[in-house]
């Protein structure tokens, strides 16, 4: 075993000899101070240990003590002079913990049973371990006192610096160690991908909100080159039904919800999706971005190049954007390209990460000529970090991307797909407030040995308190129900039940605009909805039916069921806004992510992987992406999202009895499919997400099964099979790209691109009357085909490709229309 750092101070050194008697513990003084960047200096004097439970009122301890903690003092203070002070802060605690430890069990610290007790097989590391391996998903489902544990990587680590320290005290601890059951690091899985509505719900969101701030705080710093950033700024959050909605972002102070720092941070999740690298990577990033072109591109697809370090392999990465090519080298890139080029073309990897036409949000290209822009504009340093934050003093500060993102989240309303279970909580906690003018809290406290535990609390509150809580706590639980705006929904509401289910019930409802709405609910809740409606007609009457009177005024202000605002001045929010905050959701004992989307580095790499992640390559592709090995791959990037995985296991196993009953494989997929009243097995929704669209924009199989059309592609294969170019009974991929409306393979994409090229083809199918003036009648009627599928997609995808043609011109293959005439000198439609 290798020995302890604690070795290299001699014991029998006189300097660390140290004899006394109980009555001088007293008078020792063993300081030692730490400077924490961000926080107050902190001082602790290791005398404190030499008693029992660090208590002097409990007395010194039983077996004196004084002469090891001396020595672990030097050692600290050799400790001081090499490792960071967060590292002698966490060396110190984790001793301090099995002190007090082996304090309450009457043990000696420095002996093989206190460390046993402590670190054996049934000691106290192990109990805690477990304790946190059965968590709870949220803390208000623990009973006030609760301990949650600590993870088994804290275990370990507190075990390999306890092993060191009493190792060199000659504790006779070696020989245990093979009967020991090891701690590992932390379980993988704990992380999950995006679901499609996630991503491309936040994607289009963040990207509105970085391109508003961005422009806004160019321009500022343009005409106010000395000036703090703006502290308040009337942003962009989204585009809805052709409507734009704004809201307010900052108000006082340069803190994570700051207009600047909510850029910065907004840029940085961007620059996640893009280029899929870890956090490390990304917040090392420094100025200026290279701009070359790739070898492995063609000469027209150049790409911005940015150089990072990856993680603990240091080895650089770098990204590309697809665009004009501008831009400098960085001196450091230089000198490394120039020495040893074979070596270095290997530590850069290059993500080519072109998802331009995906999710509707800016090119590549476009997106980081802002972002530096932004960030060389506010910092004075030339190469500096392309990612940081602006305090009150106009200085450069570490960006706080936790703080941020979750502001992000809340600014923007990012709800997980998987809330709806909170709703419970929620109305509890307004039916408390209701009921008796109280609320239960939750926080967190640290208990004596490391573990976290659940502290519950009862505040009283005063009306305006009770007002604000409950329309907040009537907002959490709805947005569990529906993802519908709540802004601005007026009363009555009218509740419907639904034919052949008793169990659930729609509400339908009217925003204050005209604009009429419906969700369903489970029957449970109506109690709920008509306690609010009253609580809320308070605040604002609903309007009814009366005689015009003389002097009599009207009622000016909707009935909104959320109201904010005093009685008869209600109002409502602004934008998006999620108008509970993550700090009171975090009060209420929920965990912030487990309603508000959790937006980090972690969570944008795994989705990659999922979307990359190819059967046929066994992932090699995906891999290339992330920049990683396959063992890194197969333990922490697994493909598919774990609950649809479990999904896809579950409707298997159903579809297996099926087949064991006797029924065809066919048949029992069918019949699961009617029994869960779902439009599409969940696997082969994944086949079909995974099957990229053809050049018009509609997915297939590529085996044609026209319905009364003239089957060209029998002839082709023919003809291919004849010149030896495909063996007998082999097939070739359909090329019939204008009979796809005619043909049963053929498969709609709910994807802007996909429909994006279906508008192309559209159009260069529609251009290409000028040239064959004779087929016109064919023509059109091959285009009204086509124009038909459009009435089957999503309005908020076509419209997406809509702004996406408008903006980028024709998909690149129908930039001509002579590509599609080979189309339509063939059949009738």
């Amino acid at each position: 075993m290798a020995k302890s750092p604690i070795t290299l101070v001699k014991i029998n050194n006189t300097e660390t000899k140290l004899s006394v008697n109980k009555t001088q513990v007293s008078s020792l003084n063993m300081p030692i101070s730490f400077k924490i960047k961000g926080k107050k200096d902190t001082e602790y004097n290791l005398v404190n240990l030499c008693y029992h439970q660090e208590s002097k009122t409990l007395g010194l301890a039983k077996i004196n003590r004084t002469e090891k903690i001396f020595l672990l003092y030097k050692l600290l203070l050799q400790k001081k002079k090499s490792d960071s002070d967060e590292t002698v802060i966490q060396f110190l605690a984790i001793f301090r913990r099995f002190v007090s430890y082996c304090d309450s069990k009457k043990v000696c610290p420095f002996s093989l049973n206190g460390y046993l007790s402590y670190i054996g097989n049934n000691g106290e590391l192990w109990r805690l371990v477990n304790l946190y391996n059965k968590r709870k998903r949220n803390y208000y489902e623990y009973n006030d006192g609760a301990e949650l544990g600590i993870k088994e990587s804290s275990a370990k680590a507190s075990k390999v610096i306890l092993n060191s320290i009493l190792l060199s005290y000659h504790v006779d601890i070696a020989p245990n160690q093979d009967g020991l059951s090891k701690f590992k690091g932390n379980k993988t899985g704990s992380t999950k991908p995006y679901t499609k509505k996630e991503l491309d719900t936040a994607l289009r969101r963040i990207n509105h909100y970085f391109q508003s701030l961005s422009e806004q705080l160019i321009s500022y710093k343009k005409n106010n080159p000395i000036a703090l950033p703006p502290q308040k700024l009337e942003v962009i959050t989204d585009i809805q039904n052709n409507e734009v909605i704004t809201q307010s972002v900052g108000s006082r102070g340069f803190g994570p919800a700051s207009p600047f720092n909510q850029c910065m941070c907004s840029g940085y999740l961007l620059f996640c999706y893009y280029t899929a690298f870890n956090k490390s990577s990304i917040t090392e990033l420094r100025h200026p971005i290279i701009n070359i072109t790739s070898d492995k591109l063609s000469k027209t697809s150049p790409s911005v190049k940015v150089k990072a370090y990856k993680g603990r392999s240091h080895s650089a990465i770098s990204a590309l954007f697809l665009g004009d090519e501008t831009g400098n080298t960085h001196p450091n890139l230089d000198t490394l390209l120039s020495e040893n080029k074979e070596e270095i073309q290997e530590g850069f990897i290059t993500a080519t990460m072109d998802k331009r036409d995906k999710n509707g949000i800016t090119t590549g290209l476009d997106f980081i000529k802002i972002l530096s822009e932004l960030s060389s504009l506010y910092s004075s340093y030339q190469y500096g970090k392309i990612f940081y934050g602006i305090n009150e003093n106009n200085e450069i500060t570490p960006l706080n991307i936790d703080n941020a993102s979750l502001k992000i989240s809340e600014n923007l309303s990012l709800f997980t797909d998987d809330r709806h279970y909170l709703a419970d909580h929620f109305i509890t906690l307004f039916n408390q407030i209701q009921n008796e003018n109280k609320v239960t809290l939750t926080k967190l406290s640290r208990s004596q040995y490391a573990s976290e535990m659940i502290q519950k609390t009862t505040l009283a509150l005063c009306p305006k308190s009770s007002k604000i809580r409950s329309i907040e706590l009537a907002f959490a639980a709805i947005s569990c129900m529906t993802s519908l705006t709540l802004r601005n929904i007026i009363m009555p509401l009218i509740y419907l039940p639904i034919d052949g289910d008793n169990n659930y019930i729609t509400i339908k409802f009217n925003y204050s605009n005209g604009n009429k709405e419906a969700f369903t609910i489970e029957k449970k809740y109506m109690k709920f909805f008509k306690k609010l409606e009253a609580y809320a007609a308070k605040y604002n009457k609903l309007p009814i039916k009366r005689t015009v009177q003389k002097n009599h005024s009207p009622i000016s202000k909707p009935p909104f069921l959320l109201p904010l605002g005093k009685r008869r001045e209600t109002k409502q929010w602004q934008g998006l806004q999620c108008i509970i905050s993550y700090n009171k959701l975090t009060s209420y004992g929920v965990v912030t992510s487990n309603f508000l989307l959790n937006l980090n580095a972690s969570r944008f790499r795994l989705t990659t992987s999922n979307q990359e992640y190819n059967e046929s390559d066994q992932g090699r592709s995906a891999r290339k992406i992330l920049t990683h090995s396959k063992r890194t791959q197969d333990m922490h990037y697994p493909d598919g999202h774990p609950d649809t995985n479990t999904r896809m296991t579950s409707q298997g196993m159903q579809i297996m009895e099926q087949i064991a009953d006797g029924k065809p494989p066919q048949e029992a997929k069918l019949h699961v499919q009617k029994e869960q009243k779902l439009e599409m097995l969940t696997y082969d929704e994944y086949k079909r997400l995974k099957i990229p669209s053809n050049a018009n924009g509609i997915a297939c199989n590529g085996q044609p099964e026209f319905v009364e059309q003239k089957d060209y592609h029998y002839t082709a294969r023919k003809f291919a099979e004849k010149n030896s170019f495909i063996k007998h009974n082999e097939d070739i991929t359909c090329y019939q790209l204008d009979l796809c409306p005619f043909c049963k393979s053929a498969k709609l994409v709910d994807d802007p691109h996909s429909v994006y090229k279906l508008l192309s083809f559209i159009e260069a199918i529609k251009d290409s009357i000028s040239l064959l003036p004779e087929r016109a009648e064919v023509i059109i009627k091959k285009a009204n085909h086509f124009e038909l599928l459009l009435e089957d997609i999503p309005s908020s995808t076509l419209e997406l490709a809509v702004n996406k043609q408008l903006k980028q011109g024709r998909y690149f293959l129908f930039k001509q229309s002579d590509y599609v005439l080979k189309y339509l000198l063939q059949g009738n439609p």
